[in-house]
């Protein structure tokens, strides 16, 4: 029963005027309601003062100054009208904190966000009927791609991940992640026990810990635990399964077992770079030559120096000191494969007579075996006697820069490429000069009539990994040494803008 209808039956019940079916009504209210006997009692008790009242008045009094006894009545009636306007604020104050709770509803909250590293360059589509949501957020059925840089991904459930590009990576479930290719690494909590990660070789669940899942486009996926354990199952037709402890790595093999690899937790990042990743060399550590950077390859590369290159006066403390006759770098890395985003920056001085007429590389990779699929850069020279200039070269198309390198003077180089080709079928690459964007350069390319495409092969048997102050030719004797100083190099994972490569050559 309704607060009005109750009130409208009490007015009612002591004048006799309350039908059967509704005395009834009223009576089965105050035997459920302790507050509705109470009001009862209370109305009843108002009702028999007046009446009392009222009774006060004789034949013999009429005449006479006859004043009822009003502050009891005004009393009951102030605490009446006291309880009805305290419960009708009651009802008024829940009203508008419902009205309210319209407005400011807080949204749910998303199932994963992300944030990006400086210099990350990515695509983001989402799926569904529903209207998309704003931000750097996913929802069931988004898809994330990365062509360059770094993600942070945060899970509602509360699980992190660090994904590397290229990237491209799905949310299927609130729990699920589909990881078509990348390089990420998964921290889980406890409460998130069950998260799934699947390739399209692989279906991982994790069982409480941290891990990281290599999923490549030309190579069979990896899974690496750190912590933990997570239940690992192949999705080809044999349906391999096992259950990985922390220090356990499995890759799948053609047929779709899992085989024992050897673990590599330094291969992943575990925290938002400030920058694209990056390899780094300063020649001003002890032995010289050792690596450094923020990219997880900068902890595995073994270099070997030949014919004992070595260290004298640079730009910043040391530099690569390099003669021309067979001394350079050789390292273990095979570079960035594919049409991958890439920079190469450093500071470099040649002498007066430097004899450049075979082209000595500077720094490269890739196979020279086959067009198009090496890069690297070197001298661009014609003959004993023509000016040095700076050429980026694939194999068959290369860009030359028309400015002539002084000599015996520290000159900053950067070049940089998207892995894209124009129209006209370059790679979009430039080349810097002390930081100057050149448009002014030669650009070669010999007609390839197999029309192969302009990607750097790294995995391949003629393929030559990292070479600093050489050539790509396999064989020692046919490569082409560089006569000179190298400092200060860095190899950075994607492309740069004319204002990060400003940034560097001021820094």
């Amino acid at each position: 029963m309704t607060p009005d209808v109750f009130e409208f039956y009490l007015s009612r019940v002591l004048d006799w005027d309350l039908s059967p079916e509704e005395f009834a009504e009223l009576e089965q209210h105050l035997t459920d309601s302790p507050e509705a006997r109470a009001r009862y009692m209370e109305y009843a008790d108002l009702h028999t003062v007046l009446d009392l009242e009222l009774q006060k008045i004789s034949p013999q009094a009429l005449g006479k100054s006859n004043v009822l006894d009003m502050d009891r009545i005004i009393r009951r009636q102030n605490r009446r009208t006291l309880k009805i306007a305290a419960f009708s604020a009651a009802a008024i104050l829940l009203l508008g904190l419902v009205t309210m709770r319209l407005f400011f509803v807080s949204e749910k909250e998303p199932t994963l966000v992300f944030e990006t590293s400086p210099g990350t360059q990515f695509a983001l589509t989402h799926s569904g009927t529903a209207e998309a949501p704003e931000g750097f957020v996913l929802e069931k059925g988004s898809r994330l791609q990365l062509s360059q840089g770094t993600v942070e991904l945060t899970f509602a459930s509360g699980v992190k991940s660090i994904v590397m590009a290229p990237a491209d990576l799905t949310l299927h479930d609130d729990d699920t992640l589909f990881l078509n290719k990348g390089t990420a690494w998964f921290q889980v909590p406890q409460q998130a026990v069950g998260f799934n990660v699947k390739t399209s070789e692989l279906d991982i669940v994790d069982l409480g810990t941290e891990f990281g899942v290599f999923a490549h486009a030309d190579e069979h996926d990896e899974v690496h635990v750190m912590k933990g354990k997570v239940q690992v199952t192949t999705t080809r037709l044999r349906k391999e399964s096992t259950t990985l402890l922390a220090g356990g790595a499995r890759r799948i093999d053609p047929i779709g077992r899992l085989t024992k690899i050897a673990p590599k937790a330094t291969a992943f990042l575990t925290k938002l770079p400030k920058s694209l990743p990056y390899l780094y060399w300063s020649f001003d550590s002890p032995d010289g030559f050792q690596v450094t950077g923020t990219h997880p390859a900068a902890n595995d590369i073994s270099i070997t120096p030949v014919s004992s290159p070595q260290l004298s006066s640079g730009h910043h403390n040391t530099a690569l000191a390099l003669t021309g006759l067979k001394q350079h770098l050789v390292t273990d890395w095979p570079g960035f494969s594919g049409a991958r985003p890439r920079t190469v920056s450093f500071w470099m001085k040649i002498p007066t007579d430097g004899n450049y007429k075979t082209n000595p590389g500077i720094v490269g990779w890739g196979d020279r075996t086959q067009k198009n699929h090496k890069w690297k850069i070197t001298i661009d020279n014609q003959g004993p006697n023509t000016p040095a200039r700076v050429r980026l070269s694939w194999g068959n198309i290369w860009l030359t820069a028309k400015p002539v390198l002084p000599a015996n003077q520290w000159i900053h180089i950067t070049a940089t490429s998207t892995g894209r080709v124009d129209k006209k079928g370059y790679p979009e690459a430039t080349l810097y000069i002390n930081g100057e964007k050149q448009s002014d350069v030669y650009a070669k390319q010999i007609k390839n009539p197999l029309n192969h495409p302009i990607e750097t092969s790294t995995n391949t048997r003629t393929s030559t990994p990292l070479l600093i102050g050489a050539d790509l030719f396999p064989r020692l004797d046919d490569r082409n040494f560089f006569n000179g100083k190298i400092d200060e190099l860095y190899i950075f994972d994607g492309n740069m803008t004319e204002d990060d490569v400003q940034n560097i050559f001021n820094r």
